[in-house]
């Protein structure tokens, strides 16, 4: 996974704020 964008490293495809995707 290749991120250069600036800004935070989200590699989920849910929100942070949500629990942990069973």
């Amino acid at each position: 996974m290749g991120n250069t964008q600036s800004g935070p490293q989200i590699v989920y495809n849910v929100p942070i704020e949500d629990p942990v995707p069973a």
